[in-house]
C-alpha cells in the first residue's frame, strides 16, 4: 500500500491506495497544519512539523513506508519544452541550460525533473514538462520524514504531476478540453488542445468552496482563461469543461452562470477513473492533488530521485576530473564548434519564448481592459436607468408635514377642518371643513384654488348638521406635481399660506 501526501499551505491532504500506470485508492484524510507551519510550501519549523505530521500517522494508523510527497510551491518553476532525442544524461544537460535564464535560488543548487507528455517519433522531439527545484527545499522535507521514521521514496512537483494525471483521466474521455481543479483556496485550470496539453495557471480564491461567491470567482477565472485562449487563436474548440473539487449538483447551475458570460462550453464532472478500495463514499475528484503521486510517470518525474543522483555524480566527478582534464584538451576544438551552434540555437529559441510570453501578457491585457471596459458600460447603463426613475419619483407629491401645516393655516379664520385620507398614487388628499357661516367656505376653497400647491379642489357641495349648528363640506385637493418635495424651492411655507383673497371677496 502506498501513501502520497500534498501538501500547498494549510491544509494537508494524504490519499492511500495503489501505485502505479493506474491509480487505486483505499482511502484519504485531510487535516490542517499548525498556523503559520507551512508557507507556500516551505515548512518553516521542520522539527516541529515533523513531530505533528508523526502523531497524525500514528493516530490514523497511516502506514509508514512507501511514501510520496506531492508539493505546491513557488520555489518549483516549470516550463514546457520540446526535447531532442538524446541520452537521459544529456537530456538533464539540456533542461538546466533552458533553466539558466531563470535565475532561481541562485544560492541552493537546483534539481531537474520532467514529465513525457507525447512523443513524435517520425521528427525525433518529445514533448515535455519540465521542473526546477532548489536542493535545499527538498532536503528539508527529507528530514521531515526521517524524523518522522518514515520511508520516503518519492517527492514531486504539483504542476507536473497534475499535468500527468489530467492526461490519463480526463484526456480519455475528450481532446480539446478545460479542466477547473479547485483545492482549498486554490484553483488550478489546465487546458488541453486536440489531445496535446497547452496551458497550465492557478490563483488563489477567497471565499470558501461550496459558496456561490467561490462559484462566481471560479466563472470570472474561467471568462478570463477564454478571452487569453481566445487571443491564440482558440475560440469554440473545446469539447468540454470538466469540474474538480466542485459539488457535482452544482454542475448545472455552474453552466448557466457561465452562459451568463458567452462562455458556451458543455459542463461537466470529472470521472476520475481511479479504481476504489473499501472507502466507496469517497469523492476522489476532490482530491486529485494527492491521487497524482499515486500515478507512476517514469523516474524522470520523481525529485527525490534527482537529487539522489546528483549526489552519486558529485562523487564519480570527483574522481572523472584527471580523466575529463587530459581528454578535455583533445575535444577542445570540436566541443567549441558544438557549443557555438547550441548556444546560438538556444538563444534564438530563448528570444523567440520571451517574444511569445511578451505578446501573451499584451494579449492578455487587452483583453481584460476589453472586459473591464463592457463592464464600465454595463454599470453607467444601470446608473442612467436609477437616475431616470429617481426623476420620476420626484414627481409625485407627498403629503407632508408642510404641506398638512398650510393646509391648516389657510384654514384660520374661515373653518375648522379636520384632514382625511392621502392617496399617494393619485397625489389627493381629503379635508372636511366646518364654518358656522356657509359664506366662508365659500371663500375657503376660493383660496384653496389659488394655491400652486393644488392642481385642482374639489367639493361636492354642502350640508348643515342641526346638531353643532355648522355646516360641513368634504373638500378633494388634487396636489400639483412634485408638491411636498420642492417647497425649499419656493418663497417658503409662511408664502404659500399668504391670504391673497381680496377685501372684495372677503365681504361677499
Amino acid at each position: 500500500m502506498s501513501v502520497s501526501v500534498y501538501l500547498s499551505n494549510q491544509q494537508i491532504q494524504i490519499a492511500v491506495g495503489s501505485r502505479g500506470k493506474k491509480a487505486g485508492l483505499t482511502n484519504v484524510y485531510t487535516t490542517l497544519a499548525p498556523e503559520g507551519a507551512i508557507i507556500n510550501g516551505i515548512v518553516m519549523n521542520p522539527a516541529y512539523f515533523a513531530e505533528f505530521l508523526k502523531e497524525y500517522w500514528i493516530r490514523n494508523n497511516i502506514p509508514m513506508k512507501d511514501i510520496y510527497l506531492v508539493i505546491n510551491s513557488n520555489k518549483i518553476a516549470g516550463k514546457q519544452l520540446d526535447l531532442p532525442r538524446m541520452k537521459k544524461e544529456k537530456g538533464f544537460d539540456f533542461i538546466q541550460r533552458e533553466f539558466a535564464d531563470m535565475g532561481r535560488d541562485e544560492d541552493s543548487e537546483q534539481v531537474y525533473t520532467y514529465t513525457k507528455l507525447s512523443e513524435n517519433a517520425k521528427e525525433k522531439m518529445s514533448k515535455i514538462y519540465a521542473e526546477s527545484a532548489p536542493q535545499d527545499l527538498l532536503r528539508d522535507y527529507v528530514k521531515i520524514f526521517e524524523e518522522m521514521g518514515a520511508e520516503l521514496k518519492g517527492i514531486f512537483s504539483s504542476e507536473g504531476s497534475i499535468i500527468g494525471l489530467t492526461k490519463e483521466t480526463a484526456g480519455k474521455q475528450a481532446k480539446s478540453f478545460i479542466l477547473q481543479l479547485s483545492n482549498d483556496n486554490l484553483l488550478a485550470n489546465i487546458v488541453f488542445v486536440d489531445g496535446e496539453f497547452f496551458y497550465y495557471n492557478s490563483v488563489r480564491c477567497f471565499n470558501p468552496p461550496g459558496t456561490d461567491e467561490h462559484m462566481e470567482e471560479c466563472a470570472r477565472a474561467l471568462s478570463q482563461l477564454s478571452q487569453f485562449l481566445q487571443t491564440r487563436g482558440l475560440k469554440g474548440q473545446f469539447e468540454k469543461l470538466f469540474l474538480a473539487g466542485i459539488d457535482s449538483s452544482r454542475v448545472s447551475s455552474y453552466q448557466e452562470l457561465i452562459k451568463g458570460q458567452g462562455i458556451n462550453i458543455p459542463v461537466e464532472a470529472i470521472k476520475p477513473g481511479i479504481a476504489k478500495g473499501s472507502a466507496q463514499d469517497i469523492e476522489a475528484a476532490g482530491y486529485l492533488f494527492p491521487i497524482s503521486g499515486l500515478y507512476d510517470f517514469g523516474k524522470e518525474s520523481n525529485l527525490l530521485t534527482s537529487m539522489n543522483t546528483v549526489k552519486k555524480d558529485d562523487k564519480i566527478a570527483d574522481k572523472m576530473k584527471l580523466k575529463i582534464i587530459i581528454c578535455s584538451s583533445v575535444a577542445a576544438a570540436m566541443a567549441v564548434a558544438i557549443a557555438a551552434s547550441w548556444t546560438i540555437r538556444l538563444i534564438k529559441k530563448r528570444q523567440l519564448d520571451d517574444l511569445k510570453k511578451y505578446n501573451e501578457s499584451v494579449a492578455l491585457d487587452a483583453a481584460r481592459y476589453d472586459y473591464l471596459q463592457e463592464q464600465g458600460q454595463g454599470l453607467e447603463a444601470e446608473y442612467n436607468s436609477l437616475d431616470r426613475i429617481i426623476k420620476r419619483l420626484d414627481t409625485y407629491p407627498i403629503a407632508t408635514e408642510e404641506i398638512i401645516d398650510i393646509i391648516n393655516k389657510t384654514a384660520e379664520g374661515y373653518a375648522t377642518i379636520t384632514i382625511g385620507n392621502f392617496d399617494a398614487e393619485a397625489g389627493i388628499i381629503t379635508v372636511t371643513a366646518k364654518a358656522v357661516d356657509v359664506d366662508l367656505i365659500n371663500q375657503y376653497i376660493k383660496k384653496l384654488n389659488k394655491m400652486d400647491i393644488f392642481s385642482s379642489v374639489n367639493y361636492t357641495g354642502y350640508s348643515y348638521d342641526g346638531g353643532n349648528g355648522l355646516w360641513d363640506i368634504h373638500v378633494v385637493c388634487t396636489l400639483s406635481e412634485s408638491a411636498g418635495r420642492n417647497l425649499e424651492k419656493a418663497s417658503g411655507t409662511d408664502a404659500a399660506v399668504e391670504d391673497t383673497t381680496t377685501e372684495s371677496e372677503k365681504e361677499e
